[in-house]
């Protein structure tokens, strides 16, 4: 039985201020260092590339906003004396892109699927996303289901949201957000909930997190290791490019 309830998070104040609450922007100290690939996937015109750019940039661009091909971009945040460093993906929801960005679902460790609360079609269209995903992607690759444009007229009831989490296990958790809302910390969360995943999974990789000054490893797609024997200070910064 699919617990449907703690794969819900909808601002959920509980939960965010449960998770440690460490600076994620200023020059500080860490001793490992995980990489996390993660691709922005959907329907064009669901809000994909503000989302991107709200991770990336700190910025929020207007929705008329569309991605031609893909778009690369890095962000940084410190958990537990862990530096995470976040390499992220915005791909074209048009149909005419999909062979290009069907290659951004291989060694990627998270895909955001987004939807549009007030356009169903949209939401129609998760499944045949998912499908992608399962035939192109890999084995283990979470996804995060993001509703996005919660401020606007919704035309996607709860019930939908929740039979397509219950018929798709591979769903990890759903979110509502408005990425236009400046005041709207769902991405922090989200963020959380990628490294709360990636924990469990250094977790069960003890034997390659444990052996003192490495390379950076693979620990399994789209996950990446490295340890150091002491602390080196860096600045947390964002930086991003386009491939077109």
């Amino acid at each position: 039985m699919v617990d449907i309830d703690r794969r819900i998070v909808i601002m959920d104040s509980d939960f965010y201020e449960s998770i440690d609450n460490e600076s994620k922007f200023n020059t500080t100290k860490y001793e490992d260092i995980i990489t996390v690939k993660i691709s922005i996937i959907g329907d064009t015109n669901t809000g994909k590339s503000v989302i991107f750019n709200r991770f990336v940039n700190n910025i929020i661009l207007p929705l008329n906003t569309s991605t031609i091909g893909v778009d690369f971009g890095c962000f940084s945040l410190i958990k537990n004396k862990k530096l995470y460093k976040f390499q992220l993906w915005d791909t074209a929801g048009h149909e005419k892109f999909k062979s290009i960005t069907k290659n951004y679902y291989r060694n990627i460790s998270h895909v955001l699927l987004v939807f549009d609360l007030g356009n169903k079609k949209s939401f129609d269209n998760v499944e045949s996303w998912i499908t992608d995903i399962k035939i192109s992607g890999e084995k283990d690759i979470i996804i995060i289901l993001v509703g996005n444009k919660s401020d606007s007229r919704r035309n996607v009831s709860f019930d939908d949201i929740t039979k397509i989490m219950v018929s798709n296990s591979c769903i990890s958790n759903y979110i509502e957000m408005s990425a236009l809302d400046s005041e709207d910390n769902s991405l922090d969360i989200i963020k959380d909930l990628i490294v709360i995943d990636v924990e469990k999974i250094l977790e069960s990789n003890k034997s390659l997190t444990n052996i003192g000054s490495i390379k950076q490893v693979k620990i399994r797609p789209g996950i990446y290791y490295k340890k150091y024997d002491e602390d080196v200070s860096i600045p947390i910064q964002s930086n991003c490019c386009t491939i077109s």
